[in-house]
C-alpha cells in the first residue's frame, strides 16, 4: 500500500486568467435620480375597476357610459379591458399644475378615495409602474456584476445572454437575509482593510480556538499558518477575491456588492496543507459557523480531511467546493475536497456569461452538484483597495456559498440537508450542462428562496407517561410553553417529528391537518380527512367528547418528490393515536407489539423530514 504523505499535500487554488483591474473604489462616484424615478406611478392615472353586474365596458358605447358615471371628476377614460371590466382614467393635466410632488400624491389619493365611494366602482388605485428588476443599490460598479444580474451587457470585450445569472435582484425581494450569517473561507487570507468588505466581517472578539478555548481579539478569523489569531493576506489576494463574491457591502457608495448582503466573512489563513486545513475546520467547529468556502483542490485523497468535512458535517456543516480548473471529468480524474464522497459537500463547475461550461472547468455527472457564473467575474482585489474580473471554479463556488449563506439567513431553522437540497433542485436546468453535472442546472438564488420547501417549519414531539399518550405541535411557542410548565413525567420533550407547512401556500396542492382534543382520554387526535373530521363533527364519538382546536398544520394527502409518508398507529388500550416518519420505528413497532397494542393504521399523509 501506497503510503502518503498527508499532512503535506498542497492544494491549488481555483482561479485562471489574467488580472484586469476595474480601477479604484469610486466611492465618489454618484448616481443621478430624477424626480420622476421617485415616484412609483405614472402621473395622472388611476386603473378603475367597475363592478360588472352595475357597470359593463363591454361594447363600443360603455366606455362614454362609464365616463358619465364619473363625470364629476375633472378627467378622461382612455382605456379598458372589458375581461376584467377595467378601465384607464387620466387626471386632466391642470390638477397637477404648480403641485408639488407630495401635494399632487395628495390629490391623486383624494381622488381616489372619492372614486372608491362610488356604487359602481369595485377598485380604483394608482396606474403603478412595475419596472424591471435590477440592483437597485448605489454600489458604482454593480452593473458589471451579470452573475447577479445579466442584461447582456458587455464584459471584458464578451457580451452576455440576457437573464444568464442567478437572479439576485428578484430573490432580494423575496429577503436579503433576516439574521447575518457567518461564511468561513479557508484560503490565502483576505485584505480585511478593504473598504468594501470591512463593514461586514466576523466579529472575533468571542472567538474560540480549534480546541474550544476562549481566545478572544481575533481579528475576523485565524492565520494557521503563522498560527496567530491575524488572518492578514500577504501577498496572495486570492482569499479576497472570493471574500467580495460572497458578502461585498451593499449601498454604500463603492464598488459593488456580494450576494449574501448579511453575510459575516470568516477569514482563516492557511497554506492549505491538509494540518491547516484540518484545524481551520476544528476552529469553524468551535465557532459555530455553517458554511465552509473551499476554492482549493488537489488531485489526492486524504483520508484525514474526508473526516475531517464529515465532522464538520455532523455538526450541521455545508462545504462549498470548488470543481477545478483543468477542464477534465471528475468522475475519472478526481478532485479533491469537492469529489468526496459526503452529502454536506456541494461541487461546483463555472459558467459564463451566456450560460455555457465555462471552458476550462471540470464537470462530472456524478461527481459535480451544479454550476455557478465563474467566468469574468468582478470582485474585490488584494491589492489597492480596488476591484479585478477574475476566472475559475474559484469563483463559481462562492456564488453558491453566498445563495447558502442568503438562504440559510432567510431561513435559519432549515435543517444544513434542507439548504444543500434546495439550493440543487432550484436552479436552471441548461442543455449545456446536461450530464456535466448530477442536477444539469445553474444555481438560481430566487427560485431558491421561493422553492415552497423552504417554507416548512418544524413539527415538535411530547409523550406523556401519565396519559400514555403522544402530542405534536408546530407552534415553537407553544413547544417553550409545554416544556417550561410541565414536569417530565407530564410532557417529555422527543424533539424534532418532522417539518410541516405552517399555513397554506399558495400552488402547493396541500390540505389541512386538524386537531382535536377528547375531553375524556385527555389526547389529541390528528387528521388530514374530511371524512375523519366531519363524522366526530356529526357526533359519532359522544363518548370521546371531542372538541375541535382547528387547523394543526398543513401537509401533502399524496406522494410528491422529497416528501416521505406519515404512519399512523392506534392503541385501543389507551385510546390513543402515534404518528412517526421513520420507517425504522414504524417496523419496530409491528414487530415488536400485538395489534391490540398498537394497531398500524397506514399513511396518514405526506411531509418532509
Amino acid at each position: 500500500m501506497k503510503k502518503l504523505n498527508r499532512f503535506f499535500i498542497k492544494h491549488f487554488l481555483l482561479f485562471v486568467g489574467v488580472f484586469v483591474f476595474a480601477g479604484g473604489c469610486m466611492a465618489n462616484e454618484k448616481e443621478e435620480v430624477s424626480v420622476a424615478q421617485n415616484q412609483n406611478y405614472p402621473p395622472r392615472e388611476i386603473v378603475i375597476q367597475f363592478k360588472k353586474e352595475l357597470l359593463s365596458l363591454e361594447g363600443e358605447d360603455n366606455l362614454q357610459k362609464a365616463q358619465e358615471k364619473i363625470s364629476q371628476f375633472n378627467g378622461k377614460l382612455l382605456h379598458k379591458n372589458e375581461i376584467s371590466n377595467v378601465a384607464i382614467f387620466q387626471l386632466d393635466q391642470a390638477t397637477f399644475e404648480k403641485k408639488s410632488i407630495k401635494e399632487a400624491q395628495k390629490f391623486l389619493d383624494e381622488e381616489i378615495a372619492e372614486l372608491k365611494k362610488l356604487p359602481s366602482v369595485k377598485f380604483a388605485e394608482p396606474n403603478y409602474q412595475r419596472r424591471p428588476l435590477s440592483i437597485k443599490t448605489n454600489d458604482p460598479l454593480r452593473n458589471k456584476l451579470w452573475g447577479l444580474d445579466n442584461k447582456g451587457q458587455e464584459i471584458l470585450g464578451f457580451a452576455g445572454t440576457v437573464d444568464a445569472d442567478i437572479d439576485a435582484p428578484e430573490a432580494w425581494v423575496i429577503s436579503s437575509g433576516l439574521v447575518d450569517i457567518p461564511v468561513a473561507i479557508i484560503d490565502t487570507g483576505i485584505n480585511y482593510n478593504h473598504p468594501d468588505l470591512v463593514s461586514n466581517l466576523w466579529n472575533g472578539s468571542d472567538c474560540l480556538d480549534k480546541n474550544g478555548v476562549y481566545l478572544g481579539g481575533c481579528l475576523h478569523g485565524y492565520d494557521f499558518e503563522k498560527d496567530d489569531p491575524d488572518p492578514m493576506m500577504e501577498d496572495n489576494e486570492h482569499g479576497t477575491l472570493v471574500a467580495g463574491i460572497i458578502g461585498a457591502t451593499p449601498n454604500n457608495n463603492i464598488g459593488i456588492l456580494g450576494v449574501a448582503p448579511r453575510a459575516k466573512i470568516m477569514s482563516l489563513k492557511s497554506s492549505l496543507t491538509i494540518y491547516e486545513l484540518v484545524n481551520a475546520i476544528d476552529f469553524i467547529i468551535a465557532n459555530d459557523v455553517k458554511i465552509i468556502n473551499a476554492s482549493y483542490g488537489g488531485e489526492e485523497f486524504s483520508q484525514i480531511e474526508y473526516q475531517a468535512i464529515k465532522k464538520f458535517g455532523d455538526h450541521g456543516g455545508i462545504l462549498v467546493a470548488g470543481a477545478g480548473n483543468n477542464n477534465t471529468n471528475n468522475d475519472s480524474s478526481h478532485h479533491y475536497p469537492s469529489d468526496y464522497n459526503l452529502n454536506n459537500i456541494i461541487s461546483v463547475a463555472a459558467t459564463n456569461q451566456s450560460d455555457q461550461l465555462s471552458s476550462f472547468s471540470n464537470y462530472g455527472k456524478i461527481s459535480v452538484d451544479v454550476a455557478a457564473p465563474g467566468e469574468n467575474i468582478l470582485t474585490t482585489s488584494g491589492q489597492n483597495n480596488s476591484f479585478v474580473y477574475i476566472s475559475g471554479t474559484s469563483m463559481a463556488a462562492p456564488y453558491v456559498s453566498g445563495l447558502t449563506a442568503l438562504l440559510w439567513s432567510y431561513k435559519p431553522n432549515l435543517s444544513a440537508q434542507q439548504v444543500r437540497q434546495l439550493i440543487l433542485e432550484s436552479g436552471d436546468s441548461l442543455p449545456t450542462l446536461a450530464n456535466k453535472t448530477s442536477t444539469g442546472k445553474r444555481i438560481n438564488a430566487y427560485k431558491t428562496l421561493d422553492n415552497p420547501f423552504a417554507q416548512t417549519k418544524e413539527l415538535y414531539r411530547f409523550y406523556s407517561q401519565n396519559h400514555q399518550a403522544h402530542f405534536y405541535t408546530i407552534s415553537k411557542a407553544e413547544r417553550d410553553h409545554i416544556i417550561a410548565t410541565y414536569p417530565r413525567e407530564e410532557w417529555n420533550y422527543e424533539g424534532i417529528a418532522w417539518k410541516g407547512f405552517e399555513n397554506k401556500v399558495s400552488g402547493l396542492k396541500l390540505l389541512p391537518v386538524y386537531r382535536f382534543y377528547s375531553l375524556a382520554y385527555r389526547k389529541h387526535f390528528f387528521t388530514i380527512s374530511e371524512a375523519e373530521k366531519n363524522k366526530i363533527f356529526s357526533g359519532a364519538y359522544p363518548e370521546a367528547q371531542w372538541n375541535y382546536e382547528g387547523v394543526a398544520w398543513y401537509a401533502y394527502p399524496t406522494i410528491n418528490t422529497g416528501l416521505s409518508p406519515i404512519y399512523r398507529f392506534y392503541n385501543q388500550n389507551h385510546q390513543a393515536h402515534f404518528y412517526t416518519i421513520s420507517k425504522t420505528e414504524r417496523d419496530h413497532i409491528i414487530t415488536t407489539y400485538p395489534r391490540e397494542e398498537w394497531n398500524y393504521e397506514g399513511i396518514a399523509y405526506y411531509s418532509l423530514k
